[in-house]
């Protein structure tokens, strides 16, 4: 007879399992191919280029910071902005090393109170909404571009639709007090503790709107170009749609809970997309993006975080 308890253990044992695959495809992948080879095409990536792509990474940390700010707390005084910031980048540095972007839950969680939380925890569907979308988006006009995939021009607008109808639902999330409205009615039809929960809507001044969005312009396109500077040093001589398509599409498969950082997931999809090229100089350009993007800018965000956490700890919030 099965339990409650053996159905959590099953559960969980295919979840581990799923988490490892990624892991399990990225050492098939080392054993594969000739390190040695993948280690000079390292070493002779282009340095300014590495450089570009450091600092489209650091422009990505800053304005997603910001976004969270204004999302969340939005005051003015220092003491807001460090405890905004430390918190986000606390989350985001565990984020990046955690299967399926589980640091995310990091930021509703320092929030006090169930209301509280479930509203964090809004803004942060909302938060990775506005990426999700951009990157489904541009998986559809790589579709659309016909480098790597050949399929009838349809589907690549669907995705591109898709895409748009991801990040318009994320702007009504935080700019909707109708949509706010709505979704405290469908709490107040769930059974259980699920009717107490009351979502307030953060109300935002036109300015503050055109800010968020901005910064989530700013993050993602930062996002992309780093990549395509990693692409152009690690000798990926390939267009900015067909690097930012197989980036986007790699990250969208990250974000599913079955691979840490992408390993494997990363690496089968640009062996795919780049084959056209030497799988040395793709695979130095995936390692590019873990050690840069992701390995770097989680070094980053955790020191950041840390140190910002540190000097609020004086701060009075009450």
């Amino acid at each position: 007879m099965h339990t409650a308890s053996t159905e959590k253990k099953t559960g969980k044992r295919i979840f581990n399992g799923l988490r490892l695959l990624g892991i399990i495809l990225f050492v098939i992948i080392l054993f594969r191919v000739d390190l040695k080879a993948i280690g000079n095409a390292l070493l002779e990536a282009d340095l300014f280029f590495v450089l570009l792509g450091i600092f489209f990474q650091i422009m990505v940390l800053i304005s997603k910071g910001i976004r969270w700010h204004l999302m969340n707390d939005g005051r003015k005084l220092w003491k807001h902005w460090a405890q905004s910031l430390g918190r986000f980048y606390e989350s985001y540095a565990i984020g990046i090393v955690t299967p399926g972007r589980m640091g995310e839950l990091i930021k509703a969680g320092h929030e006090t109170g169930k209301n509280n939380i479930f509203g964090a925890g809004i803004r942060v569907l909302a938060e990775r909404g506005l990426d999700i979308g951009v990157f489904v988006a541009l998986a559809g006009l790589s579709v659309l571009s016909g480098y790597y995939i050949e399929l009838k021009s349809v589907f690549g607008w669907t995705i591109i639709g898709s895409g748009a109808f991801i990040i318009v639902l994320s702007v009504l999330i935080f700019t909707s007090a109708r949509f706010i409205r709505w979704v405290n009615t469908l709490f107040q039809r769930l059974p259980g503790k699920w009717k107490e929960i009351i979502v307030e809507h953060k109300r935002f001044s036109p300015k503050i709107t055109f800010a968020i969005l901005l910064m989530s312009l700013i993050s993602n396109i930062s996002y992309f170009i780093s990549c395509y500077y990693l692409g152009q040093a690690a000798g990926i001589n390939a267009g900015f749609i067909w690097i930012a398509g197989a980036v986007a599409v790699s990250g969208l498969l990250n974000m599913l809970p079955v691979t840490i950082m992408g390993l494997g997931t990363r690496e089968v999809v640009f062996l795919y997309v780049f084959q056209s090229f030497d799988q040395n100089l793709t695979l130095a350009f995936s390692f590019l993006v873990v050690f840069i993007a992701q390995i770097g800018g989680g070094l980053i965000a955790l020191s950041a975080g840390q140190f910002l956490i540190f000097r609020t700890k004086h701060f009075n919030y009450e």
